[in-house]
């Protein structure tokens, strides 16, 4: 749900970072952010950290590992700050949701909330679709404002270009590509 999470307010952060007895920045802890060798990736990093330096004064640095590296230091020792991407396995929120519980190999973060893990198992088995819906806002304020688990920073896009003489090309929000009925004419 696009309205849930924490919007970017440099101020509030600030203000926050100032509490915690950290003016201007001063006397914060060094923090490195991770991400695997990737030029993308490296854009979204480099960017992070001229943000967080532009807007709350925290010097962060960046480092990259290959694949294999990367993926094994997240298993063993996660830093605080990395970047990390997923695309849909299937239509459904579940396939984002259950990244973030307790028992999912994929939650490289190692974030533990029950309370979520019990929202996300029944928002799994729930089959109408409003309260469904409802369960999983539930469980999506306690990862992305209550405890703020990730930061998610922004959506992939894909522009598609289809020429007018191309017939039945259909586009899906899985950004599978099926040719079986597209016909030139």
């Amino acid at each position: 749900s696009p309205e849930i999470g924490c919007s970017f307010n440099p101020d509030i952060a600030k203000e926050l970072l100032e509490k915690a007895g950290f003016k201007n920045g001063s006397g914060f802890p060094s923090v490195t952010l991770l991400f695997p060798t990737r030029e993308d990736a490296k854009l979204i990093a480099e960017a992070c950290q001229e943000l967080w330096h532009k807007a709350v004064c925290i010097k962060i640095y960046i480092e990259n590992q290959d694949w294999k590296g990367y993926l094994n230091t997240l298993h063993k020792s996660p830093p605080h700050l990395f970047r990390m991407s997923w695309g849909a396995d299937y239509p459904d929120p579940d396939t984002f949701m259950t990244l973030f519980t307790g028992f999912s190999g994929n939650n490289h973060g190692r974030w533990k909330n029950k309370v979520y893990d019990k929202l996300v198992n029944r928002g799994a088995k729930t089959l109408d679709l409003n309260k469904r819906q409802s369960i999983y806002q539930r469980a999506q304020k306690l990862l992305l404002e209550k405890d703020v688990a990730i930061a998610p920073l922004f959506f992939n896009t894909q522009t598609i270009l289809n020429k007018s003489w191309v017939k039945d090309f259909q586009f899906n929000p899985m950004d599978l590509v099926f040719y079986e009925n597209v016909s030139v004419k």
